[in-house]
């Protein structure tokens, strides 16, 4: 036990039903001036039955104080800590023969002699028992359901409307649909409690349903005998998001038997999903690389500190945030039932070759550009 204290501290503890001081010296302080340590024996309180005197860092030097303050001691104690006090020592010497001291030696245990400490407490050590494992361990369970319903029909055919370029006339599509998605998620206590390891925390349920109403058209057009062009339009109504229009136009150019070139412009979307809707919020552990913490290359955030502010870092701690070993860290998740579908413009041209042995090969450039995601 070691105590360093660059003036009196004191406390008051109840033992026994008995209420006593303690005051802790350093032996620095009392060669400076021995009046504090006479002056807080002296010093007696009617509520005070016994006092405890604590003085560190205690060598010879301060025999002759302990010898005269030996005198004045009644019911006080004094507890004299020396780091080491050799066979020679004087202030040993006289702890050893005083009738009213003693001394007690203090051994700092080394790396032997804490192994040996470990192994003789684990001599009788069995490991553990099945029984205890299955009181450590915690069987956690969840129920989920996904529900599915839709409707849809469509019509198709040939027309007799033609381009007076082309010898083909013109083939359509046009349909309906109308689907629901129920999902609901049910944890029981143990994973709803956070008690199962490895999550970061609660798994909450979830509960939603999402209902659409589709229609749609596609139409096939013969420019030239060589030439086709393919257009579709699709309009959905969703009972969260509200209704999204999405729209297709493609050529498709055929110069022999084994070359055909094609390109298009398509516009498709991606609506939220139950979860993300209807999840409510909660913490997890995430999975990846904290661009606001101190990087190993260089040692200080990638982001800038007014876009680590975004994120609640403040100031003080922009620079002195060091990144988890594991990757791993805390967010806080939850749904949204303001979100709307996420769009996206993709721009699509390639090649096809008919290869000998019925071999297809083909090449192909596409470019997509999302927007709301």
């Amino acid at each position: 036990m070691s105590y360093f204290f660059s003036e009196i501290e004191q406390q008051q503890y109840l033992d026994d039903g008995f209420v006593f001081r303690e005051s802790q010296f350093s032996q620095e302080e009392i060669i400076k001036d021995h009046n504090i340590l006479f002056k807080e024996i002296e010093n007696k309180s009617l509520f005070e039955k016994n006092k405890i005197f604590f003085i560190d860092q205690a060598d010879d030097k301060i025999l002759s104080i302990v010898e005269e303050v030996i005198e004045s001691v009644q019911d006080e104690k004094i507890i004299i800590i020396a780091k080491n006090l050799v066979k020679k020592s004087k202030l040993r010497n006289f702890f050893e023969k005083e009738k009213n001291c003693c001394v007690t030696a203090c051994y700092q245990d080394n790396e032997t002699t804490l192994r040996n400490i470990i192994l003789s407490s684990l001599k009788e050590y069995q490991g553990v028992t099945p029984e205890q494992a299955a009181d450590m361990g915690v069987i956690g369970g969840m129920v989920g359901t996904n529900i599915a319903k839709g409707l849809g029909g469509f019509i198709t055919g040939s027309t007799d409307i033609k381009l007076p370029s082309a010898s083909d006339s013109m083939s359509f599509v046009l349909g309906f649909e109308t689907r629901e998605y129920t999902y609901d998620r049910t944890p029981d206590s143990a994973y709803a409690n956070g008690t199962i390891l490895g999550f970061g925390g609660a798994i909450t349920p979830i509960s939603g349903t999402i209902e659409v109403d589709e229609l749609y058209t596609e139409i096939n057009m013969p420019v030239l005998d060589n030439l086709m062009a393919d257009i579709a339009f699709r309009r959905s109504d969703y009972n969260l998001s509200g209704v999204s229009n999405t729209s297709r136009f493609g050529l498709t150019y055929i110069l022999s038997d084994s070359v055909k070139f094609r390109a298009g412009w398509n516009e498709a979307e991606r609506a939220p999903s139950v979860d993300n809707y209807f999840r409510p919020e909660s913490r997890s552990l995430w999975t990846g690389a904290d661009l606001c913490a101190n990087s190993e290359e260089t040692g200080a955030p990638t982001y800038t500190q007014a876009e680590c502010a975004n994120t609640g870092m403040t100031a003080a701690q922009y620079g002195n945030v060091t990144a988890s070993p594991a990757s791993q860290y805390y967010n806080t998740i939850g749904g949204n039932k303001d979100l709307k579908p996420e769009l996206a413009d993709t721009l699509t041209a390639g090649v096809v070759f008919e290869l000998p042995y019925g071999i297809q090969a083909s090449v192909d450039y596409w470019s997509i550009d999302i927007e709301d995601a």
